[in-house]
């Protein structure tokens, strides 16, 4: 009764927080002193009702690699959660001066949960389980402090029941899964996950890495007779990584290899040929059998088509797995530089791949687009019934012998055969020198190189919600993901505030980025770019006007039209859009040697500060996601976020009248920083809580006087004028900010009028 009575006087005297905490304090004590009761609580920490075991996915086809692959697991045993139990109490109060007996006790009950499983990797027998990721984190799974108590089943022929699980379910109950690799993992703590089995993925080594490996496997899991398979030229073939799955069709997965690999297949006389593209025996064709039979004329026995330039592809582009950054999705693209036209091409590759190969198989298909522009179509007698889809043929064109790869043969009248044709040259298949076609590879993983990190505190882009909005970017030429910690307590202890960041594209400027205007093109200023690690493209106006090749040149957002390779790692960057999203005020002063950074939703991470954080230098420590925090690795940083994505653009038009007597009416509009459109007879969304600017008149470089306004105009009168000048004035310096509530002062907007 005491605390509902002080608690009602409370709220007569306005209700407010301190006011409440006080009658619940002093209501607390006069409870405790007049009833000298003994206060006794109990409190609950982490209690669970409903755990359920993750079941399988029935029907989830059972995983076959090659090379190295990451693969996810499908649970296929497991125990009942096991609730474990602990109990503390903390006695307080009772006994002091002056009586009442009071006092008492709180008793903590602390519930955690631990189960068992098993999880089908793939088909065996594999190699080893090199890394392992619990819901997107990497966990150690070798040498000393291993944080999973597991055994791994290799997936042979000859591996028995699992002891653990026997003696939980019985000898006559468990299966060998002989011929697939599996782990047991035991007594897991599943609080850190969520009380649930994590997502559990793994990065396998299999036995076998060649495309010869690959293809006499899948035509066999076919069907089709492996005597009826010959392969020639692939030998020397190696794939970095390769699954296949047992709802992908043989045609799915030969050109899932062909989109990397230059090879051909070709069916002849009831077999089946795999070979080297360019490579092979060459077929001459008599000039006098062209249009055999046909009695047609020289010029018309061989019809020849060139694909003008406008029709090629300007940009290819590759879709694959990379293996430097922890398996996720990587995209290579080639631009030809000389080309005309505007067309892309866009593959798709199941593959695993490095990066830099990745880059160089995008120029190999560029080239053989190119050099396959001229197609041929002729009749040959069966004469040449040898020549089939993939023969190479020197054929006569223009008073010269060109080669020449068929690519269709058709039966028309009895005894001709309707053939079609592509010119190829010698160097197509072989001038770019890459890893793929060597033998052999690394028998352990490359080790993560050093990692680099911005984070990027610029004003609001587009899809960016919320205030206090930064992006990170990280990169490294060896790449496994990035964590980032966060201390507040100066360095001494640090949390995880971001997890397996993704490969961002970053570098450094080699010139200097010259001054120029903000909201027209800029075709006379250029930059060089060295980068870390990835790959810059070239693109069309309008897709620049519509957000495309967005970065931050130091401080100043920046978009590109042209961005040709001169050097290793090393763009020129060119057809400028500068001081994009109000950072005009940062086009001026560039030196060599800035950050650089492509912002795009795939190379980028956003992270949210609260409030409470901005202007405070916390610090921050990153590094690859393969080690933890306190490795040598990692790198340490002092950043304070000041939440610029929140700050009001500065305004535009700033402009100052005479009015009699002398007094300057200044004026200026204002500007947004979201669903800026142009609309006809409407003003642009405020995106703050208020209007409000300060007006500011500026001497010798500091602010003098200041108008707090509401509207955009503020009055300097004459006499203000004389107070500050002694006398009107021709000229004024003049700095106007738009207020935020929650940032104060914007991007200010400078001028002399």
């Amino acid at each position: 009764m005491a605390t509902i009575a002080l608690t009602a006087i409370a709220g007569s005297l306005g209700a407010n927080a301190f006011w409440l905490g006080v009658a619940g304090f002093v209501g607390g004590m006069l409870d405790q002193r007049l009833f000298a009761a003994k206060i006794n609580t109990h409190q609950e920490i982490g209690k669970q009702s409903d755990l359920k075991m993750q079941t399988a996915s029935m029907g989830t086809p059972i995983i076959t690699g090659y090379g190295r692959a990451r693969v996810a697991g499908n649970i296929i045993w497991g125990t009942k959660f096991t609730e474990h139990v602990h109990t503390s109490t903390q006695s307080f109060g009772g006994g002091g001066k002056g009586g009442g007996g009071g006092g008492g006790s709180i008793t903590t009950t602390t519930y955690s949960y631990t189960v068992s499983f098993a999880t089908a990797i793939c088909a065996g027998p594999i190699k080893s389980v090199l890394r392992a990721w619990a819901d997107g984190v990497e966990i150690k799974m070798h040498g000393a402090d291993v944080p999973i108590d597991y055994t791994l089943y290799l997936g042979d022929e000859v591996q028995q029941p699992d002891p653990f699980i026997v003696g939980i379910e019985g000898a006559d109950n468990v299966p060998a899964y002989r011929g697939l690799a599996y782990i047991v993992v035991k007594d897991l703590d599943v609080g850190k996950f969520g009380n649930r089995i994590p997502s559990l993925t793994f990065e396998v080594e299999f036995p076998e890495d060649g495309v010869e490996d690959i293809i006499r496997n899948v035509t066999r899991a076919a069907g089709l007779p492996v005597e009826k398979i010959h392969m020639e030229g692939i030998a020397n073939m190696r794939v970095e990584g390769f699954t296949v799955a047992g709802d992908k069709t043989f045609r799915s997965q030969i050109e899932a290899l062909q989109t990397v690999f230059p090879f051909d297949g070709f069916a002849y006389d009831g077999n089946i040929i795999f070979r080297k593209r360019g490579t092979g025996d060459v077929v001459t064709i008599d000039a006098d059998d062209l249009g055999a039979q046909e009695n047609e004329s020289e010029e018309s026995a061989l019809t020849a088509v060139r694909t003008p330039d406008i029709d090629l592809p300007k940009t290819v582009k590759l879709a694959y797995i990379s293996k430097d950054r922890s398996y996720q999705d990587g995209t290579a693209s080639y631009t030809k530089a000389v080309a005309h036209g505007v067309n892309e091409v866009s593959l798709d590759t199941s593959l695993v791949l490095k990066d830099s190969d990745a880059v160089m198989v995008t120029e190999q298909r560029m080239k053989e687009y190119w050099a396959s522009r001229t197609s041929f179509s002729f009749k040959l007698s069966t004469r040449y019934a040898t020549v089939q889809a993939g023969t190479l043929i020197d054929l006569p064109y223009n008073g010269r012998s060109v080669k020449a790869m068929v690519t269709n043969v058709s039966y028309g009248q009895p005894g001709l055969n309707e053939i079609t044709a592509h010119l190829i040259h010698g160097q197509t298949f072989a001038a770019v020198k890459r890893d793929l076609d060597t033998a052999g590879k690394e028998l352990a993983p490359p080790t993560p190189t050093e990692v680099r990190m911005e984070l990027i505190d610029t004003a609001q882009l587009p899809n960016m919600e919320g205030a206090g909005v930064v992006f990170i970017a990280a990169a490294s030429k060896i790449y496994y993901g990035a964590h980032l910690y966060r201390s507040v307590d100066n360095g001494v202890s640090f949390s995880l505030i971001k997890s397996d960041i993704r490969a961002g594209i970053i570098g450094d400027t080699v010139s200097a980025l010259g001054a120029g205007t903000p909201y027209t093109w800029d075709n006379r200023s250029s930059v060089d770019v060295r980068l870390v690690s990835g790959t810059l493209e070239s693109r069309q106006e309008i897709d620049v006007l519509n957000g495309a090749n967005l970065c931050i040149i130091g401080e100043e957002l920046v978009q590109y039209r042209s961005a040709v390779l001169i050097a290793e790692n090393t763009y020129r960057l060119s057809g400028l859009l500068r001081g994009q999203f109000g950072t005009e005020h940062h086009i001026k002063g560039h030196i060599p040697g800035e950050r650089f950074v492509r912002i795009h939703a795939d190379h980028v991470e956003k992270l949210t500060a609260p409030t409470a954080d901005w202007f405070k230098p916390y610090v921050y420590r990153y590094g690859s996601a393969s080690y933890g925090v306190t490795h040598e690795s990692y790198r340490q940083t002092s950043v304070t976020i000041r939440a610029n994505s929140s700050m009001p653009l500065a305004p535009c038009h700033l402009e100052g009248q005479r009015a009699k007597g002398g007094d300057l009416v200044i004026t200026w509009v204002r500007r947004t920083r979201g669903d800026g459109d142009m609309k006809d007879y409407t003003d642009v969304p405020l995106n703050e809580t208020a209007e409000r600017y300060e007006c500011c008149i500026v001497k010798d470089g500091n602010e003098i006087r200041t108008f707090a306004v509401h509207v955009p105009r503020a009055v300097y009168t004459a006499a203000e004028q004389t107070e500050d000048f002694g006398g009107i004035q021709g000229n004024v310096r003049v700095r106007v900010y738009q207020i935020s509530e929650t940032r104060g002062r914007g991007f200010v907007r400078e001028e002399i009028i």
